[in-house]
Parts: structure tokens; sequence; C-alpha cells
């Protein structure tokens, strides 16, 4: 396919901007999305060239989309990363309604995948499986103490917890 897939590209929903690029937003790390992988080839095709054979080239400018900027991060965030949205705490629950718009803008989007995960409530299962696992690998398990908390402990020494609610990159890494 012509173009740099690769290529960082800018895009608008509304008053936030992201930046990411084509081969993400078209293949991802689980799944890449219809919408785009179209989107995207028809612009190819447009600008392809005249009939002398000459590519003609635009300037980049940022994509507009009229969407919710919270829901498209989410979506966004799974395309990058390939990890589903756990949109729950301990004081709320499930957010039932920002799951609801993921899903909505995941079947606009068309990615399947994370669709059907959020259609058929999959979610639901992550904090039943937290509480009811007990998971030992290779030296080092993996508990929760009371559904929300797992630790990663490795010669009786707690290497790592990561609280529920938390983005993973606020995880505590412990040193001692």
């Amino acid at each position: 396919m012509p173009g740099n897939l690769a290529a960082k590209i800018t895009i608008e929903v509304s008053e936030r901007t992201f930046v990411t690029t084509k081969q993400t937003l078209m293949d991802g790390m689980a799944e890449g999305s219809g919408y785009f992988r179209a989107m995207f080839d028809l612009g190819n095709r447009l600008t392809q060239g005249d009939s002398d054979g000459t590519e003609q080239s635009a300037p980049e400018e940022p994509l507009y989309f009229d969407f919710d900027s919270k829901t498209f991060s989410h979506i966004l965030d799974y395309l990058k990363t390939g990890v589903m949205p756990f949109l729950w705490t301990r004081e709320r629950g499930f957010d039932y309604i920002s799951y609801v718009k993921i899903e909505r803008l995941a079947d606009y989007l068309q990615i399947p995948g994370l669709r059907a995960w959020l259609k058929n409530n999959e979610f639901e299962e992550v904090v039943s499986r937290v509480r009811q696992s007990r998971v030992t690998s290779a030296g080092v398990m993996v508990y929760p103490s009371d559904g929300l908390t797992l630790e990663f402990v490795h010669e009786g020494k707690k290497l790592f917890m990561y609280e529920r609610g938390l983005p993973l990159n606020k995880a505590y890494l412990l040193n001692d």
C-alpha cells in the first residue's frame, strides 16, 4: 500500500488532539479498524496520480472527527496496546455507560473483537477471575488480597503491586 504507514498523523476529536500512525489505526496490536483501513485506502487511491502517472502529494492535515474524545481515547488505547478497557472502581463498580459508548464507537469504526467483548459484557468476568485466581508460574506467585490488588512475589519478596482502578503505569514497583 502506498504511503508511509509508520509516519505520525494527527487526529482531532472534539476538543482533544491525538497523535498516532496509520498502521496503528489500520492494524492495531490485536486488531485494527475496518473504517480507517477503508478511509486510508480510498485516500491513497485518490492521491495516486493522474493519467500521466505522476504522483500527487498533498500535505497531511489533521483529521477531524466529531466523536466523544474520552470514548475515542479508550478505542485508541485498545488499538495501541491490544488491551481491553477495564472501567471499574471499588466505589462505583463498572462504568456501564462508558462501556456502551465504547461499544457503539467500536461498531462504527468496525473493530469487531472489541465490540464483541463489550457487547457480551466479558469485562464482568475480569473482576470475578481476579477474586478467584491464584496462579503460580516459574516461581512467581500472583494473588489478589481483596480482589482489587495483585501482588507479584518471588522468593518471599514482594516485587510489584498493582491496584485495580489505577493505570498500569501508576502501579507500585517495590524496591527494598
